[in-house]
């Protein structure tokens, strides 16, 4: 509705502001956790709109507050479990964000079969394994994410674009592992 548009209400009554909803048992935490800010004419909203193509989107909103936050040195806050879930949040947010921009609509696990406990080395393999599915696949898209396990070893939960490219990575897994066990049987050769 347009503002020149828009009526005043006749009475007081409807001018009242609307209860929040936790006043009257719904809404739960997110209601309750609005009613406790204090400082909320003192800030802005932020609204983000993203456009993922084909009717895809979402929308997502903030309040930005316009009292600049006290920082605490790092490692040193009061609050460092609500800031380290914060983190997790916003990065499980952008994860998701990467996956429908990329339209990735496929997942993959990469794991070893000996436990890899050094990160480096499975970020070097990883980056031989996209190498080599992109010799094949110019085109192949990916988003990776590292994960350990609680016995130490590292794995990587990948999304890609279409079955396609999901089968020619397996394949590509299945001869770098061909390749590498080949090599080793030649060292174990030369070595005895």
């Amino acid at each position: 509705m347009c503002s020149d548009q828009m009526q005043q209400p006749e009475d007081s009554a409807a001018a009242a502001p609307a209860r929040s909803a936790s006043a009257d048992g719904g809404g739960g935490e997110a209601a309750l956790r609005l009613e406790q800010r204090t400082h909320l004419d003192e800030g802005k909203y932020r609204i983000v709109l993203r456009n993922y193509g084909q009717g895809w989107g979402e929308i997502g909103w903030s309040f930005v507050s316009a009292i600049a936050p006290t920082k605490a040195g790092k490692g040193l806050s009061d609050n460092r479990e609500d800031h380290e879930d914060r983190a997790v949040r916003r990065a499980r947010s952008r994860i998701r964000q990467l996956i429908l921009t990329v339209r990735a609509d496929h997942l993959l696990t990469l794991t070893y079969r000996d436990n890899v406990t050094d990160f480096k080395r499975a970020c070097s393999d990883l980056n031989k394994f996209v190498r080599i599915v992109k010799d094949q696949l110019p085109g192949w898209v990916y988003i990776a994410v590292p994960e350990q396990q609680k016995r130490g070893a590292w794995h990587w939960h990948m999304a890609v674009c279409g079955r396609a490219g999901r089968q020619s990575a397996a394949r590509r897994l299945a001869s770098c592992r061909r390749r590498r066990e080949h090599r080793c049987r030649a060292t174990q050769r030369r070595r005895g």
